[in-house]
């Protein structure tokens, strides 16, 4: 309780009034109620004053905020009574101030609540009905009203059954007699029906509102549509079986993958055993598959398998489950396959398929043939992985053979992939224990003897094989990879040595250094080169790489930036074994060759075979109209080297004048060669 004069000033409060303020007495005396009161709150306030004061009333009541000493809000019901000790003038009020602070509180939770429950009725996707024990509609929430398309104040009044059902009588299905029987919850689905008449699949659960006694005499009845709830689940399963066939399919062709075959396998296995039967597992691959990927483009790639698979499936019977374990990688299932007869039918079955006519892919003809490999239940395994893997390794074996045929997995098979692997394990050994040589081949003038050049040759020398054939490891390690290092160690070693010749006054020429399609597409040919001329110290000019036809062909672009690059550097390019290859005239005329290395293929049966003697003819005429030199290599006896004396050849390499030497009888050529008292080392 405080008191305060017609000007709003506190006379006195009592403690409450001053606790309740979060001030003491003393702090509140001459304190004006206009500066405690809310600011929103002032205005109402000072016209209660200016209304006594005018004499228009001398009592009032109302709710107002305060503000506390520390800031706080607090709520007040303020009720206020001025005394007159003269007749006509207010001397001062008497406020008394409930704190109503809490009830405040307790209210806007209530409003709050009641908000979120009223959205909450009329904003669900659920039909709210409130129902009495005659089956009179009491309200409606305006999810009803929508689907019906009428305002919610139609329904009240309204009977259930007539409004929502068109019937006459209460419907038998309809839990709400239920509940109002028992009062237990009750639901039921059947169907709807729509204000234009359509029915619509519901789902109606019933629950009771007891009175006060408990008695049930209403009940709220929820309507859920499952129309959508339907579809959705429609469309989920719909979605569930497209990411499994996505699992279980390869996406370009179509066909069973890895997966699915394995889980067929596997099938396939239990009931060939259970019943005693054989069954066969062929793998095939399509040969050439990554030359034509290279050479032509991924998407013609694609295309070509996607055709293959296209009429492998429209011309092979359904039982043979037809897979694609991976790129390139087929799979075929034969059960009950008893005998030999039926996987080699099968096998025969799929080559005459591929090889019966050319496959037409964005203006392309391709032939193809296919690499195949077939291992038996139970001969050759008893469990998925192991029948997979003889079937590869026969596979491998088909690939080794040339392609284009097929083979039955045999035992001794995997002994020599076994030692192929052994091999590529000891190659990578000799590359970290520097057993790899360098060997060099003189190339000549045969018309004086003169050594023009020198090809490094690499030699693997095992401390316990001794020389392992170049024709045993080049291949594993283009294969493996590791014909990147291998390239990387014989082009540094060339250098040092072409180095050591440089500076003793033995290297008026070139030497020339292989370099593989692997190093030419996915090593960094450019660097690797820089590198070794900059830690050998050796100018670019003595430098020859030679590059396969075949390799520049694999991705033309890119082999042409890089061709350009090493002529900017100074070094020179051969192209080796041309005429083997698939390059064409637009092609080699673009090219920034220097040389071409006619093939040993054609000059071994020159001049004897007509036909290599006109290929050979031919790219001399062809060096000449383009600028190019021309040299033979794999020339052996007198009569090669006459015939390609009368086309006018001025360069050729070959066992007629030297086989490949180590690099001390090499030096040794040389100084004789190019010392004080110079003869020739070679044969004329």
């Amino acid at each position: 309780m405080a008191t305060a004069t017609p000007a709003a000033e506190i006379l006195v409060a009592n403690q409450a009034y001053a606790r309740f303020l979060g001030y003491t007495r003393a702090e509140l005396a001459g304190k004006s109620v206009y500066d405690l009161t809310h600011p929103d709150d002032r205005e109402r306030t000072r016209s209660f004053f200016n209304d006594v004061a005018q004499g228009r009333r001398r009592e009032f009541s109302y709710e107002k905020r305060y503000r506390r000493k520390n800031g706080e809000i607090v709520w007040g019901l303020v009720t206020t009574t001025w005394l007159f000790v003269h007749r006509d003038t207010p001397d001062f009020c008497v406020g008394i101030v409930q704190d109503i602070t809490a009830n405040k509180a307790a209210d806007a939770q209530l409003k709050q609540s009641e908000g979120l429950y009223r959205s909450l009725v009329e904003n669900i996707d659920l039909g709210l009905n409130l129902i009495d024990n005659n089956h009179r509609i009491l309200k409606v929430n305006t999810t009803v009203a929508r689907w019906y398309n009428k305002n919610p104040e139609h329904f009240v009044g309204k009977k259930c059954f007539e409004e929502f059902e068109s019937r006459d009588s209460v419907c038998q299905h309809c839990p709400g007699t239920r509940v109002l029987r028992d009062g237990k919850i009750h639901h039921v689905e059947t169907e709807g029906v729509r204000a234009d008449g359509s029915r619509f699949l519901v789902r109606l659960r019933a629950m009771p509102v007891p009175d006060p006694d408990g008695t049930v005499r209403t009940f709220i009845k929820v309507v859920e549509d499952l129309t959508r709830a339907n579809a959705a689940e429609v469309r989920l399963r719909q979605n569930q079986d497209r990411l499994n066939y996505l699992a279980h399919h390869d996406q370009l062709t179509g066909l069973p993958n890895r997966t699915l075959l394995y889980d067929r396998l596997k099938h396939a296995l239990d009931r060939a055993d259970r019943k005693k039967e054989g069954m066969a597992v062929v793998l095939f691959d399509l040969d050439r598959f990554q030359k034509i990927s290279n050479i032509l483009g991924h998407a013609v790639g694609n295309q070509t398998l996607k055709q293959a698979a296209e009429r492998l499936v429209a011309q092979l019977r359904k039982s043979d489950s037809l897979c694609l374990a991976g790129e390139n990688d087929f799979a075929m299932i034969l059960e009950r396959c008893r005998d030999l007869k039926k996987s080699t039918s099968s096998a025969q079955r799929i080559l005459e398929i591929l090889s019966a006519r050319p496959f037409s892919v964005e203006g392309n003809e391709l032939h193809l043939s296919a690499s195949v490999g077939i291992s038996h239940f139970p001969e050759d395994g008893h469990e998925v992985e192991t029948l997979l893997r003889a079937a590869r390794v026969a596979r491998s074996r088909v690939r080794e053979q040339g392609g284009d045929g097929y083979q039955f997995y045999r035992p001794e098979m995997e002994n020599n992939s076994k030692k192929l692997l052994l091999l590529e394990n000891l190659l990578y050994k000799a590359l970290q224990e520097d057993q790899l040589l360098v060997y060099y081949q003189p190339q000549v003038n045969p018309a004086s003897g003169q050594i023009i050049g020198m090809e490094a040759l690499v030699r693997w020398k095992h401390p316990e094989r001794g020389l392992v054939s170049p024709a045993e490891f080049i291949p594993l390690a283009e294969e493996s990879g590791l014909i990147i290092a291998l390239g990387r160690s014989v082009l540094l070693k060339a250098c040092r040595q072409a180095k050591k010749w440089l500076d003793a006054g033995l290297l008026p020429f070139r030497v020339a250094v292989n370099v593989s399609p692997r190093q030419l597409v996915k090593g960094d040919l450019l660097k690797t080169i820089r590198d070794c001329l900059r830690q050998t110290d050796l100018s670019p000019a003595f430098l020859e790489v030679e590059i396969t036809e075949s390799a520049l062909m694999q991705n033309p672009q890119h082999a042409l930036s890089i061709l350009q690059a090493l002529k900017g550097l100074g070094v020179r390019v051969a192209l080796d074994d041309f005429g083997t290859g698939y390059s064409s005239l637009v092609y080699l005329k673009n090219f920034p060759i220097d040389r071409l290395k006619i093939a040993q293929d054609f000059i071994r049966n020159v001049p004897a075979v007509s036909k290599d003697a006109a290929i050979v003819q031919s790219i001399f005429a062809l060096g000449r109209e383009l600028g190019i030199a021309v040299i033979a290599e794999g020339v052996e006896t007198k009569e090669q080297l006459e015939f390609l004396l009368g086309l006018g050849c001025s360069e050729v390499q070959g066992y007629y004048f030297a086989k490949p030497l180590d690099a001390e009888t090499a030096t040794g050529y040389l100084k004789q060669w190019f010392g004080p008292n110079p003869t020739c080392p070679l044969r004329l």
